[in-house]
This record gives structure tokens, sequence and C-alpha cells, in this order.
């Protein structure tokens, strides 16, 4: 998980200005960002090691295959065989390029979500803060606990309709952080802050950083 968050939440954020992204309010701080769980892509990656290691096998037994290859139904097979195993190494491609670049990012007034592939996908949805009524965190099985991932269900007092969040990893952070972000906001609005910067927050629940934390390069998160 990549995060951002240098203090903990009962102490003043402050913002930095080389951290931004692209569409971001002036008044606007990121609190957090992070990717799915790298967990989601162990299904696509076990497949391709085991189309993999077939097609190794084919290889090395190569001439055990001489008389087939004289049969037009096996040249036909084989020839379907490549164009579907170069369409799969591409669509896997694709998968690893969409899981890099969607991202998740916390603001000091909104959760965004990012969606984005190379060339097909290209969605952007944010829950603004004022909005959320309830966040619900989903974490259970063996390998969501073991591995502190997990999701998260964002409901919204303006619709029926509420936001996932799925394979959030470290999910007790992220909720503990979208309630006390929102607490802030609502704090600061109905005192009548203007937004100068800082966003303050109750001076309960100590939130500590998350583990692994990474940093935005200088020139800030932008997509």
């Amino acid at each position: 998980m990549e995060s951002i968050i240098e203090s903990s939440l009962d102490q003043p954020i402050t913002t930095q200005k080389d951290r931004y992204f692209r569409g971001q309010g002036p008044d606007e701080q990121i609190l957090a960002f992070c990717r799915r769980h790298a967990i989601s892509l162990l299904p696509h990656i076990a497949l391709f090691m085991l189309i993999t290691v077939a097609l190794l096998l084919f290889i090395i037994n190569y001439p055990a295959f001489n008389e087939l290859f004289e049969t037009d139904f096996f040249r036909f097979m084989l020839f379907f065989s490549g164009i579907m195993l170069l369409y799969y190494v591409h669509h896997f491609f694709l998968r690893l390029f969409r899981h890099y670049l969607s991202v998740i990012v916390v603001s000091s007034t909104r959760v965004i979500s990012l969606t984005k592939s190379l060339y097909l996908i290209n969605e952007k949805e944010a829950v603004d803060l004022k909005n959320i009524q309830e966040v619900k965190k989903m974490q259970s099985g063996v390998l969501q606990n073991l591995f502190n991932f997990g999701d998260l269900y964002i409901i919204l007092s303006t619709s029926t309709q509420g936001v996932y969040l799925h394979d959030i990893p470290n999910p007790d952070f992220h909720f503990r952080l979208i309630n006390k972000a929102k607490q802030a906001y609502l704090k600061e609005h109905s005192e009548g802050g203007s937004g100068s910067g800082t966003v303050p927050a109750p001076a309960t629940a100590v939130l500590p950083p998350p583990p692994n934390s990474g940093r935005l390069a200088q020139a800030g998160l932008v997509f």
C-alpha cells in the first residue's frame, strides 16, 4: 500500500504543494492513496505461469509431434492456439497496466476512484465526504485476514446506490481514515471554516500511519 499520511488524525494535516492530482481543488489536500491489493493479480499470474510451462513442455517435446504436423487439423489447431496465446499474453500485460494505473485517492473533501487501462477504460468516480452516510468494512475469509485486505462499501445519503471499493489494502486504516476525514470536514464547515489549508480533527482515537508507507514523486500524483 502507498500512503502519504505523515501524522495521526488528531493533528492538523497541512497542505503539501508537491502532492497533487489533476482536478484537485485549491484547498483540497491528499490524505492517502492506494491501489488494489497485489493478491488480486494472483489468479492471472498463476494462469500465465501455467500456460508458460505448457508451452515450454511442447517446445521441449517438439520432435514427438512431427507426424501430427502432417495433418491439416493439427496445423489448424496449432495456428488457432498460437493466436489465442498471443491474445492472452496481450490481455495479461494489459491487466498489469490496469492494476498500476487504477488508484483510489482519499482527500480532505472527497473519495476518488480512478479506473484506467491503456486503451478502453478511463473511469472516474468521486464521492464528496459530506454525502457519505456510512462506511462499511468487509473483511472475511482466511486470505483477506492473512494478507490484510478487504472491501469498503460507502453508503451515500443522496443515493440508494452505494460505492464499492474492492481489494483495499489495510482496510481498517482506510475505514478509519474516511470516517475521520468526514468528521473533520463536517466540523470545519459547521464552524464556518474557510478551508485555509489545515484540516482539524477530533483529538481522539489516534490513528497510526499504515505499514510500508510510500511517498509520491516530487511531481506529485498526476492522472
